[in-house]
């Protein structure tokens, strides 16, 4: 039996860098003041609107009742330091889709 055998949804990687770093700036904004403290703040509501709309994708690809693999939050990084982070990378039998719902890295 192979991987598209039978119709299912696999998740294969699950995990989202973006709650890490919501976490982390939550715990600078008490000890942030002025303009740090908005940039702080406002870092916190995208964050959040990210975290909700990839959970929100990932239901639906969880509930698509198709066959596919899923794997989330993949960050690439090539040798001279740049990086791209994929939110989530679908592999179907015949296609492979690279999907980003919000803004990149949070590292």
């Amino acid at each position: 039996m192979g991987i598209f055998s039978k119709p299912e949804i696999i998740i294969l990687k699950e995990s989202n860098s973006a709650e890490e770093h919501l976490a982390k700036l939550e715990e600078l904004l008490p000890r942030a003041t002025g303009k740090v403290k908005e940039n702080i703040q406002k870092e916190i509501i995208l964050t959040k609107a990210g975290i909700d709309g990839e959970k929100k994708v990932l239901y639906e690809l969880k509930n698509s009742n198709l066959d596919l693999v899923v794997l989330q939050d993949i960050c690439i990084r090539a040798k001279d330091g740049r990086e791209a982070q994929i939110d989530f990378v679908i592999v179907t039998s015949k296609l492979m889709i690279l999907l980003e719902c919000c803004h990149g890295c949070n590292g």
